[in-house]
């Protein structure tokens, strides 16, 4: 009990307060130490020791750290000067300062040896953080210091502490504790007890000492370490400072172009690449508008990001000829000071070389594929076209009709055979049109069901169809039954004489799946292999283009096949299928209907990052008419965003609003205008949502940034 109310004491006793608040200042935080009931040990904090705003009550967000012996660390973080730590949040830094208050707890409590080297560590941990935080900032260099002078001061319960250095050729003098006995202990030694440390390191000169320390033998050890703290906190402000002074030789030195764009979106710096990739000196760069450089990153910047946005082998056409494009890696990264964005960071790779050599690769491999593909064309008609040659001059040779009747049906079969391998041929290559509409499969399958059995005529084969309840799919008819009497048909075949063959539709997960079953003798290895490789046939007579085709037909429709064999004997073709987004519940959060493609895109990408489902189609009209991107297939938003023609009240707004309300009538609008008086300016207050019947609507400016676009649409979303 004793030692926890000596505990107790200490924390409440000055040196600790002014200890405490040093490494808060250093971690930008606020700092309070607490009994396990909730009782305040050191002083709370009235304002903030960064921006000095003071506190209101009940305010904070605390997070609490275990010290040891039933003590608590409360961390506060000051909202109005709070700033981007990616790295360190909140609870990092806390945790931070609570390891080291824990380790000088357990050092002055007693502990000893490698005690010493745990409380170190954490110092310099908790340094390191401040160098990081702070960023080579003019402020820094004292607070660690200052830190490493009242950690002595606490370690050695010392009656005060001073480091005196100069360093090329700029002196100063610190002192920590009784400023009154260390500077009379500094001009004579003798008369107090002392201990001093002397610092040497490069252009760096100085004496680190303490005054009165309770334990000499302790002091004599830590001196040392002490000393080279100061030296590495010397080391690291250093190396901020010149990262920040030779930041242009840095930049320069990177292999990427790289941009600094201010916020009127003109160019403010640029390296030698980008010299070079924008082929353009740099005084001509500097001050030019980032939209004379145009890329897929104008977008971005013009909508103010303030996320990091990106891309790959996208076209840049300034580097070459007009006949010419340079493909290159970008990255667009906001600077921030604090909340605000003050420009934006450039990156740019050249990948022209790299694409260049890719497409010659792609094209090498086209020219292989098509050879080869060619050739085992060629192959397959040699024999038929060699066939129907040779009956013609045996029927040239022949004078009696009744001996060369026969040979004018072979001679068809085999011409047949060359049409049919050819238009296979043909629909293999071609890509397909889809005529895609909205599909109920149960129905779709029942209604072919005469077909299937027609493919099994002859064969005493049963054709069985299960189906269960599935979505619709949007699907091409024809198409989709091509795809089902070919593998009906492969099937019935495999199945022979009194097999069976099963049809079975089920929706597993978010796919609508259809498999055909055969108890055939299965598959080989070689076939599973091979099976939808142009040509590859097990039949005697087969041309090795179906099940190609059918894959083709499947893949177009955004769908994909598979075979294998049931344990239990036969084959398996499963096709999976996308369903059809037709319903009318919340499939669509936002359809985005703008004209604008450059502001169309940023918006879309910024808009899914927060879990929104989007539909991005250029401009309203298309949007009401139908367009590719719908598919034929209704879509109902929820929030829909387009221009506004001619403000609040203009004829062709208003006739606008009518037409979304008769295709969208539950649907909210966001109208986006140039211009627009303030009173029409979307607020954040629910008051401003205006209602047009049961029709919601809303104006907002249109150049207006990207972060209050989003959240405007997020909060017409809730209601």
């Amino acid at each position: 009990m004793s030692e926890w109310i000596e505990a107790v004491e200490m924390f409440k006793s000055e040196r600790w307060n002014i200890f405490l608040q040093c490494i808060g200042a250093g971690l930008h935080l606020e700092l309070m130490i607490v009994s396990e009931n909730d009782t305040l040990l050191t002083k709370r904090p009235e304002s903030c020791s960064i921006c000095h705003q003071t506190y209101e009550a009940f305010s904070w967000q605390i997070v609490r750290w275990p010290l040891n012996d039933g003590f608590f660390l409360d961390a506060v973080e000051c909202s109005s000067c709070r700033q981007e730590k990616s790295n360190f949040s909140v609870t990092d830094r806390a945790r931070l300062a609570a390891d080291m208050l824990s380790s000088f707890q357990n050092a002055l409590a007693g502990f000893s040896g490698e005690m010493r080297t745990v409380e170190l560590s954490a110092l310099r941990k908790l340094n390191h953080t401040v160098i990081s935080l702070c960023h080579g900032e003019e402020s820094v260099q004292d607070q660690l210091l200052e830190l490493i002078l009242n950690a002595l001061i606490i370690l050695l319960d010392a009656e005060g502490s001073w480091l005196e250095y100069t360093d090329a050729g700029f002196s100063a003098l610190m002192i920590k504790g009784d400023e009154h006995a260390v500077e009379a202990a500094r001009l004579n030694r003798y008369s107090f007890e002392t201990m001093v440390f002397e610092i040497k390191q490069g252009n760096l000169h100085g004496e680190l000492g303490v005054l009165q320390p309770r334990d000499f033998s302790r002091a004599e050890f830590l001196l040392p370490l002490m000393a080279e703290e100061c030296i590495i906190a010397f080391d690291g402000v250093c190396l901020c400072r010149l990262l920040k002074k030779q930041l242009d030789v840095l930049l320069g030195a990177v292999g990427s172009a790289v941009v600094m764009i201010d916020r009127h979106y003109r160019i403010i710096y640029a390296n030698r690449q980008a010299e070079q990739l924008m082929n353009g000196a740099n005084v001509d760069l500097l001050g030019s508008p980032i939209a004379d450089w145009p890329g897929p990153w104008l977008g971005y910047i013009r909508s103010n990001t303030i996320i990091p946005v990106g891309g790959q082998m996208d076209s840049f056409p300034t580097k070459y000829s007009d006949s010419d494009i340079c493909r290159v890696d970008w990255q667009v990264s906001p600077l921030l000071e604090e909340t605000t964005v003050r420009g934006w960071l450039l990156l740019l790779e050249d990948r022209t070389d790299y694409y260049r050599w890719q497409e010659s690769a792609r094209q090498a491999e086209r020219f292989e594929a098509t050879a080869k593909m060619v050739g085992v064309l060629a192959h397959e008609l040699r024999n038929p076209i060699s066939a129907a040659s040779g009956l013609l001059q045996l029927m040239g040779r022949k004078k009696d009709p009744e001996l060369t009747r026969n040979y004018k049906d072979l001679v068809l079969r085999e011409l047949d055979r060359v049409t049919r391998l050819l238009n296979e041929f043909l629909l293999l290559g071609k890509p397909s049109n889809i005529e895609a509409e909205p599909i109920d499969p149960v129905a779709f399958l029942q209604e072919l069901m005469p077909l299937f059995q027609g493919e099994a005529m002859g064969t005493k084969s049963d054709i069985i169809l299960e189906t269960r309840k599935v979505s619709p799919v949007a699907a091409d008819p024809g198409q989709l039954t091509q795809v089902m009497l070919n593998l009906v048909r492969n099937a019935v075949q495999a199945a022979d004489a009194g097999g069976r063959v099963i049809i079975w539709l089920e929706e597993r997960g978010n796919q609508v799946c259809i498999d055909v079953m055969d108890n055939g003798p299965g598959l080989t290895p070689e076939a599973i292999k091979n099976l939808f490789r142009p040509f590859f046939t097990t039949k005697e007579r087969g041309t090795g283009l179906g099940l190609p085709i059918v894959r083709a037909i499947v893949h177009n429709h955004g769908g994909e096949i598979t075979a294998f064999n049931r344990e239990d004997g036969g084959a398996v073709f499963s096709m999976s299928f996308p369903p059809a987004a037709n319903q009318k519940n919340s499939e669509t959060d936002v359809l985005i209907a703008l004209e604008d493609n450059l502001f169309n895109y940023p918006l879309e990408q910024a808009l899914l990052s927060t879990g929104v489902k989007v539909i991005t189609i250029s401009g309203l009209k298309r949007a009401l008419q139908g367009s590719d991107e719908m598919g034929s297939f209704e879509i109902y938003p929820k929030v829909v965003i387009a221009e506004s023609p001619d403000g609040e009240g203009g004829p062709k707004t208003s006739a606008l609003i009518a037409e979304c309300r008769k295709q969208w009538p539950d649907s909210r609008i966001l109208l986006l205008v140039t211009s627009m008086q303030p009173s029409l300016m979307v607020k954040e207050t629910d008051e401003t949502i205006q209602y047009r019947g049961n029709q919601q609507v809303s104006y907002l400016q249109y150049s207006v940034d990207l972060t209050e676009l989003i959240s405007t649409v997020q909060r017409l979303l809730e209601y």
